[in-house]
């Protein structure tokens, strides 16, 4: 009980604080990242204290929990210090903060059993089975403290809504005042952990059932593994390349096996965990993960190679070296077997675990800045000419790489030597005229649009001025002609002119028809769409029965047309 209490006091006062920065949320951009950095503090020296607690060496603990708090609240005020006002940073800087919430679970989940370890034995030696025991048993320690916080809310929203039947509000305001919220939902949290980590058996059991679940999968997973690379020299890599998501595929089956495989070997004091033939089947996939870690390096390479750096693909390429030392590490351990059983995945797993500690952190730092390594690999590209500059996403560099990216953009808006320098100029003019990456997106495929258009209107012969028109039209979905699901033709509509120019466009599979006319200056004017109630007929459907001559036009004073049987009409522009 004395733990309880404990755990769920420090959940409160973590409660109480955090209310306390929101509350007092500065709005200059400087103090909030410093906002940024003890709110973190906060999360991370309670989150060592809940789960390292032992009721002694409270000096240890403290000193743990403040170091812990220390780094990754400093970590995260460089972070915040991203999140500026103008839009050629906010963006970029918003998805670090996200991807900085996921590494600080992920490297505090890995960093938890170490902390716990040394708290406990005060000793830098960290035995693999409380290693294994911790890893696994904090996850449903956790998973028990947030069902608990979760199933109080239950209780209290209930609560207050059964006072409230009778008239009753007083609970239903105190339970919506923040810092009630706050204080409440940290203590509950605490109190769960604390249930959490005294109810062993439950843990015990819910980590067996996982355990044996995984356990049972793995030869399955291995197996694939192996018939994969045993069909890939048949096939070739060519059809790997062609769904552009092979490496991210190959990435996620290699992270399947490290889980699995762990599950089986757990604390890796068993001389046979599984019957002989599938250790051997499982030795045999251990050794096929280096397989598909080639395969995958070789398409990360070919894209960065050829497009550059990009965040996505700068976390790609970490992944990839965690998960190359793992397999390399799993690899060498099957070819030299040993007992108990691959005694080697030892030292292997407590290495790549400190190398996920380092590289989750360093990554949100300078040193390895995904923002900031893409935004010079996408500058070089530019400047060295080794992308042609009218395809160059200038966008993508000032919008979505940071500060840095910014300042590269206009290090390249500044360039006065440069084999394309006329191009370079305009895609910089183009890149200035809008506020977002959004907005320079629009752009780019209106003037794809713009082109397929066109080349539509050569086709059927339209008269000038057609062409800007439909570009012009809000209503209109004209990006989708540049992916090829557009055709233009001419219908008399209205009985008394020289015909009406409809644009059949595809949205979702479903078609559209926009319809042009030309006033008596001879301007063209958006008329409407028009509409019908054949739900199923697609773009494509449409282009055969015109181009087959299977339409008509039918009063009334715009006539609704009967395309294949299907009668469309006129709606008006809002």
């Amino acid at each position: 009980m004395r733990e309880r209490v404990s755990l769920a006091a420090i959940g409160a006062a973590q409660g109480f604080a955090v209310w306390l920065l929101a509350e007092s949320w500065p709005e200059a951009h400087a103090a909030r990242a410093i906002f940024v950095g003890i709110l973190t503090f906060l999360v991370t020296s309670a989150a060592v204290l809940h789960f390292a607690w032992t009721s002694e060496h409270v000096v240890r603990l403290l000193a743990l929990a403040a170091a812990t708090g220390m780094v990754y609240g400093l970590i995260a005020t460089w972070v915040g210090g991203g999140l500026a006002d103008d839009n050629a940073v906010s963006d970029a800087g918003g998805e670090r903060v996200t991807t900085w919430i996921l590494a600080s679970v992920v490297t505090l989940y890995v960093l938890g059993p170490f902390l716990q370890i040394h708290q406990r034995t005060g000793r830098r030696v960290f035995a693999y089975e409380d290693l294994f025991l911790h890893s696994w048993n904090n996850f449903f320690v956790a998973l028990i403290g947030a069902l608990f916080a979760g199933a109080l809310w239950v209780v209290l929203l209930l609560w207050a809504e059964l006072f409230e039947l009778i008239g009753i509000q007083v609970f239903g305001d105190l339970f919506s005042e923040p810092l009630f919220v706050y204080v409440a939902t940290g203590a509950a949290v605490g109190f769960g952990i604390a249930l959490g980590r005294e109810s062993e058996r439950i843990v015990a059991t819910l980590r067996t059932i996982t355990l044996n679940v995984f356990t049972g999968l793995l030869p399955l997973v291995c197996f694939v593994a192996l018939l994969f690379l045993a069909a890939l020299p048949l096939t070739g890599l060519e059809p790997l390349w062609k769904t552009e998501r092979a490496s991210s595929l190959l990435l996620a089956w290699v992270v399947v096996s490290v889980l699995f495989f762990n599950a089986v070997y757990q604390e890796g004091a068993r001389a046979e965990p599984l019957p002989r033939p599938l250790r051997r089947l499982v030795e045999a996939g251990l050794i096929a993960m280096s397989g598909f870690l080639a395969v995958s390096a070789w398409g990360l390479w070919l894209r960065v190679d050829q497009y550059g750096l990009t965040p996505a693909r700068m976390w790609a390429v970490l992944l990839w070296i965690v998960l190359a030392a793992y397999a390399l590490g799993y690899a060498g351990a099957a070819i030299g077997r040993g007992l108990p059983w691959l005694p080697a995945v030892r030292p292997v797993n407590r290495a790549v675990a400190w190398l996920v500690i380092a590289l989750g952190l360093l990554v949100h730092t300078p040193v390895l800045d995904p923002l900031g390594w893409s935004a010079r690999s996408q500058y070089r590209r530019i400047v060295e000419g080794r992308v042609p500059a009218a395809g160059f996403d200038y966008g993508f560099l000032r919008f979505q790489l940071g500060r840095e990216g910014a300042e590269r953009f206009e290090q390249v808006a500044s360039l006065e030597s440069h084999p394309e320098i006329e191009a370079v100029r305009a895609g910089v003019a183009r890149a200035r005229e809008v506020e977002t990456y959004w907005d320079w997106k629009r752009q780019g495929e209106s003037s794809r649009a713009g082109k397929a258009i066109g080349a539509l209107a050569k086709e059927v012969a339209a008269p000038p001025g057609l062409v800007e028109k439909i570009r012009r039209t809000s209503e209109v979905e004209a990006d989708r002609c540049s992916e090829g699901e557009c055709m233009l033709f001419s219908a008399e509509l209205s009985g008394d002119g020289p015909g009406e120019w409809i644009l059949a466009s595809s949205v979702y599979g479903s078609s559209r028809l926009h319809v042009f006319s030309q006033d008596q200056s001879g301007s063209f004017v958006y008329l409407g769409e028009l509409a019908t109630s054949n739900d199923l007929a697609t773009v494509q459907s449409v282009a055969t029965a015109i181009r087959e001559g299977r339409f008509e036009s039918v009063p009334p004073i715009h006539r609704d047309l009967l395309i294949d049987g299907s009668r469309y009409w006129l709606v008006p522009p809002r």
